[in-house]
């Protein structure tokens, strides 16, 4: 009996360790698999990675005073800015507009570049019209010059600007813009206004003022003004120091002003202009305001007058001399376009 268990130990022993070996084998190729899987996805993800790399924008808002320029510059609009648009290297990107540390900056946008240096090519500022998000009744209200034109020349942050990118960095870049009026598109450089269908029109405005006798004397309120410094002194007649406001619509255009003239408001009209878009019927208003005290408290003040409406090129009431003239007061005038109240 003892040597027939003997027999049968054995074999048992190395049938249960034939069975641990097939399992383990089972294992081991179990991982080998799922490792080579693992492996592949990680290898796959490093493939499929794009190297981007950040840039930011500080917004550098230039001004026309270093430069002896006319003084018919675009006039800076007090809207917000909103976002920007800008085009690097053929691609156009958009990016809201931040206040932080003292400075105007876009947020970081990411671009799919590889190590390189990029031209920019345009920058542009929007005033954000509702509805809220970039759409055509955005308003553009600064802009960067294009290389070549008139005011390229005084930027110092200008474009084309080449910019150096990184991958997986992030750049912080300086771009100086302008104040942008549509009927100045020309000396920025731009060219996407057709002119056989946007005219610059053009009138010239006059007027007259004529006060009471008794605001020639001490302590009347014209006698430390503006009026004052004029060639003949005050008078009770005299040219009308005024502000004409131009209207598209609703819309603020640019007020124009003769205050800051040798002789205030004297020696030529006040030359006042807009952009017409001839495929379109637009309405125009002229609001008029005139330099006069406050009845209340004396002060000296810019006060509206009138109003002169119109649609496209019309323009205000003309003579023969082409000039919109009005007079404000009992003046005896003859022939003048417009007459107001004091």
């Amino acid at each position: 009996m003892g040597t027939y268990y003997s027999q049968k130990k054995c074999p048992r022993k190395e049938y249960l360790k034939l069975i641990v070996m097939r399992k383990l084998n089972y294992l081991v190729v179990l991982f080998v698999f799922v490792g080579g899987l693992f492996l592949q996805s990680c290898n796959k993800d490093e493939v499929q990675k794009v190297p981007e790399a950040e840039m930011q924008f500080v917004i550098n808002q230039t001004d026309f005073e270093f430069k002896t320029l006319d003084d018919s510059v675009p006039m800076c609009q007090d809207l917000s800015m909103d976002y920007v648009v800008f085009e690097l290297a053929g691609t156009t990107y958009t990016s809201p507009i931040m206040f932080a540390n003292g400075k105007f900056l876009t947020k970081t946008v990411k671009l799919d570049a590889i190590d390189g240096t990029y031209a920019l090519t345009s920058f542009f500022v929007y005033h954000d019209n509702l509805p809220v998000g970039p759409d055509s009744q955005d308003v553009m209200i600064k802009a960067a010059p294009l290389p070549n034109s008139t005011y390229h020349d005084l930027m110092v942050n200008k474009l084309d600007l080449e910019i150096s990118v990184e991958a997986f960095e992030k750049a912080e870049v300086i771009i100086d813009v302008l104040c942008y009026e549509d009927i100045f598109y020309d000396a920025f450089g731009f060219t996407w206004f057709d002119m056989n269908q946007v005219r610059i029109e053009r009138q010239c405005v006059f007027g007259d003022i004529c006060i009471p006798d008794d605001y020639l004397f001490e302590g009347s309120p014209y006698i430390q003004s503006l009026y004052a410094d004029q060639e003949n002194g005050l008078q009770t007649d005299m040219p009308a120091i005024m502000e004409v406001k131009v209207y598209k619509s609703t819309e603020l255009i640019r007020t124009f002003s003769n205050a800051n003239w040798d002789y205030p408001g004297e020696g030529s009209c006040l030359e006042v202009y807009y952009a017409n878009d001839e495929d379109l019927a637009e309405s125009f208003t002229y609001e008029v305001y005139v330099l006069k005290p406050n009845e209340a408290n004396g002060t000296m003040e810019y006060q509206l007058v009138g109003t002169i409406n119109f649609d496209d090129e019309v323009g205000g009431i003309t003579g023969d001399d082409g000039v919109v003239d009005f007079v404000v007061g009992d003046c005896n005038l003859d022939d003048v376009d417009y007459q107001w109240a004091y």
